[in-house]
């Protein structure tokens, strides 16, 4: 994953860098223009480590804010052999690994949220009050894993019993179709 996703990355960072000055031009190109490009030469190596959401910035410092994903991904990315392997030669010391790193990101999460009385969402624009909330909540590795964990045992299940059907039925389709909406509808 590594070595498919960082040469484009670095890419894209240089070409922030080092070209964007020069591909525009207008009355609010140099008001816009410095948004990535100044970030991006202060921090471009934490984005190439993929540290980026670890490393503590404001938000505006970030280089592309929105790549905190790719840190995550490429972080669970080199832990997921640990459970895989776990997995794979003792079945259930795979499953007590995986269930105890999902416990301990649910307690985290939670525990987090009730001490600094976090939403569920904050759908505003980014002050200091959110701030950290986005950095201590929403792109932490350690609030974040817990889908990837569900998405092993999943996988796992899955490989496990592959003849297995499951069966959906029209109530349990009906609710994964209005609960997420009716969730969404009371936040907005």
């Amino acid at each position: 994953m590594m070595i498919r996703l960082t040469p484009p990355y670095a890419l894209i960072i240089l070409t922030i860098v080092g070209l964007q000055q020069y591909c525009g031009e207008g009355p609010l190109w140099p008001t816009v223009m410095p948004i990535d490009k100044h970030q991006c030469e202060k921090n471009w190596w934490a984005n190439l480590f993929y540290i980026n959401n670890l490393v503590r910035n404001s938000v505006e410092d970030m280089c592309f804010l929105h790549t905190w994903f790719l840190a995550n991904d490429m972080q669970f990315f080199l832990i997921s052999p640990v459970m895989l392997i776990a997995l794979c030669f003792h079945k259930w010391v795979g499953i007590a690994v995986c269930s105890t790193v999902l416990l301990v990101s649910a307690v985290t999460t939670g525990v987090l949220s009730t001490q600094n009385q976090w939403p569920i969402s904050v759908l505003q624009q980014m002050s200091p009050e959110t701030e950290s909330y986005f950095q201590d909540y929403y792109i932490a590795p350690w609030c974040r894993i817990g889908p990837f964990v569900i998405g092993i045992l999943t996988g796992f299940f899955l490989v496990e019993n592959p003849r297995k059907r499951i069966r959906i039925t029209k109530v349990s389709y009906s609710a994964t179709e209005v609960l997420p909406r009716d969730s969404f509808e009371r936040r907005v």
